[in-house]
């Protein structure tokens, strides 16, 4: 798998490709394509490989007549003699010698090509453009990244860390093939959205900070505490996390500032002693000088799920979408964190 913005990638052509308008300019030749086909590129390979005619039909499963003619064929359209023929023995001439190493280069290059093919057709190759909400980039998405790797190793899939609501909006315009966002989120019509799972939240501290020695807080001593947030380009968010907390457990809470990345909210809290609300992932990334403390109350929670435009198929997306599952449902049989249900707004 390969991390690279979509911005940076570039055509790429091999050194030895040149344009045939080139070509004719030089005065060269094009290649010659008259009753030139693949058939005769492996009738030829196993004529050379055999030195024996008859040894090649047999092995080609066609009569030696047809295959001394198809031979005589395409000597005739390279315009060169390939094989020396003898009534003891058949040897290749200094040009069939180039011939058959290219010969061989062609067809392994065909067989790739209907490979690559075949393998596209069944989602097991190809790109994705994949978002993931900032606070999975130690949850979820490190074990999601492994199996990914594991089964399609030449997929290349690109991960963007980015706001939920941005993924909604890279989604509609075909920037992004999937998200992994936090919900609920709003204007998601013709986005299909699938629950994965539920975090308890958490209160980010610092380790001086009077609740730091408490085993759990409850949302009235954060309703006390002045709260930090983070909100992208600081844009007004359509459905805030800590709002609907506060609704559903019927505590007043009120972000009384926002820090554009979570390295920034980190430092704020380390330095300023303010408070943060966030998902217990967040553990996993807080790092010296903070704690986290649990809030152990009913919807004091955050929901995750997987996000995809409703029309855009593909055979890679739908196991993207199926990996993506069955890491989760590991990561659930494990932690024991019932959240399973199924939406689509």
């Amino acid at each position: 798998m390969l991390l690279v913005p979509v911005e940076d990638r570039k055509p790429f052509f091999r050194s030895e490709e040149r344009d045939y308008s080139s070509i004719k300019k030089n005065g060269r030749t094009a290649p010659p394509d008259s009753g030139f086909e693949l058939r005769h590129l492996r009738y030829f390979v196993a004529v050379a490989e055999e030195l024996h005619f008859g040894r090649a039909a047999r092995a080609l499963n066609i009569s030696q007549p047809p295959l001394s003619r198809q031979i005589q064929d395409l000597e005739r359209n390279v315009g060169t003699q390939l094989l020396n023929r003898s009534a003891k023995c058949v040897t290749l001439t200094e040009a069939g010698k180039v011939f058959l190493a290219e010969s061989k280069r062609i067809l392994a290059q065909v067989y790739r090509s209907v490979d690559t093919v075949r393998r596209a057709t069944a989602g097991e190759t190809g790109r994705l453009e994949i978002g993931f909400a900032p606070f999975l980039d130690s949850y979820l998405l490190p074990s999601l990244r492994h199996m990914l790797a594991q089964r399609y190793r030449e997929a290349e899939i690109t991960f963007h860390r980015l706001s939920s609501e941005e993924q909604v909006r890279l989604l509609r315009n075909g920037a992004l093939d999937a998200g992994l966002v936090l919900l609920p989120i709003d204007n998601t019509d013709q986005i299909a959205i699938e629950q994965l799972f539920r975090l308890p939240a958490v209160a980010v501290i610092a380790d001086t900070h009077p609740l730091s020695g408490r085993s759990h807080v409850t949302l009235r001593d954060i309703a006390r505490e002045t709260l930090i947030d983070v909100r992208d380009d600081f844009e007004p968010a359509p459905y805030d996390h800590v709002d609907r907390i506060s609704r559903m457990c019927g505590v007043l809470l009120h972000v009384e500032r926002y820090v554009p990345t979570l390295e920034r909210l980190f430092e704020e809290v380390r330095e300023t002693g303010v408070t943060a609300l966030l998902p217990s992932c967040i553990c996993q990334l807080a790092g010296p000088g903070l704690r986290c403390v649990p809030i152990n109350e009913r919807g004091a929670d955050f929901t995750f799920g997987i996000a995809h435009y409703r029309d855009r198929d593909g055979r890679l997306l739908n196991r993207f979408l199926q990996v993506t599952r069955e890491v989760n449902l590991h990561r659930l049989r494990r932690d024991c964190d019932p959240c399973s249900s199924h939406y689509e707004n």
